[in-house]
């Protein structure tokens, strides 16, 4: 495989801020193709004499159904889904399309995510499966995981077609946890690729003000319960809702504006889903 044969799919929503960073690391080779989810401020600008194709939607139907805009619009066997605020190292996808070929059984990968001071970010298990295969300990070589991140996902476009990509009835939060359930059970294991790195500085695609936290735990409130819904959790509803409770027990939530702000959203967010189980109907 090429870095030609690779299509880096990344959704902006006013991402300006940290979008030349991430299109700098992308092998010029490799085509890019930018989701922006109605920006407020505009589509993003993009550098002269890149493979970049720009899909603009007026409607923010959420982060799911535009990784599967850009996913349809893809024409490499190889997709990449890669988060505005993360950045490629030199080899990155070169080590990716070696473990490709190394772990042929897989059904997708992340490479190493790390944020900009080398602190490791790893999901060590999803809520959709409890404690089933929850890892233990920091990586140190390549390994099976029980969940993949979003920020940066490598799967074929085949093996993502077959599972029917991502579920538009998420908004936001936790389609990675719900794709990567249905790869495992439909297609095979998933995979860490160690050597493979990717520097993220997780939050940063929007600007986090507190309207924007806010917005973000409403709607990671809703996804939590629709996806452990969807994937047979009991009394997914009333576990949320303990957790959201919870929140107001602790002295720090009353410590800062944020806090407060984000735990207020979160009830709201899993409230909000008595009438609708969190499913998302996009805008026609």
């Amino acid at each position: 495989m090429q870095p030609d044969e690779i299509t880096v799919i990344s959704v902006t929503h006013n991402s300006d801020h940290v979008l030349t960073g991430m299109l700098a690391s992308v092998p010029a080779e490799t085509p890019v193709i930018l989701v922006d989810n109605a920006s407020s401020k505009g589509a993003p600008a993009l550098p002269a004499g890149r493979r970049i194709t720009l899909i603009e939607s007026r409607v923010n139907h959420g982060f799911g159904w535009a990784c599967n805009a850009g996913a349809a619009a893809a024409r490499t066997p190889y997709l990449l889904f890669l988060n505005p605020d993360a950045r490629l190292t030199p080899d990155c996808l070169a080590r990716l399309m070696a473990a490709r070929r190394s772990y042929p059984e897989a059904s997708a990968f992340n490479p190493r995510l790390e944020d900009h001071d080398g602190q490791l970010f790893f999901r060590r298990a999803t809520r959709l499966r409890g404690n089933r295969g929850r890892v233990r300990g920091k990586p140190d070589r390549d390994m099976p995981v029980p969940v993949l991140s979003g920020a940066a996902l490598f799967v074929s476009k085949a093996h993502f077609d077959a599972v029917g990509g991502f579920d538009d009835g998420i908004f936001l939060y936790a389609e990675d946890d719900d794709l990567s359930v249905r790869l495992q059970d439909q297609i095979g294991p998933l995979m860490l690729i160690h050597d493979a790195l990717v520097v993220h500085d997780v939050g940063t695609s929007t600007e986090p003000t507190l309207e924007v936290i806010a917005f973000k735990q409403y709607h990671l409130a809703r996804a939590t319960v629709y996806t452990m819904h969807k994937h047979g959790r009991r009394m997914a509803f009333l576990q949320c809702l303990l957790q959201a409770l919870r929140r107001f027990a602790k002295r720090r939530t009353y410590r800062s504006a944020e806090a407060k702000r984000s735990a207020v959203a979160y009830l709201k967010g899993v409230w909000s889903t008595r009438r609708d189980g969190g499913r998302y109907t996009p805008a026609s």
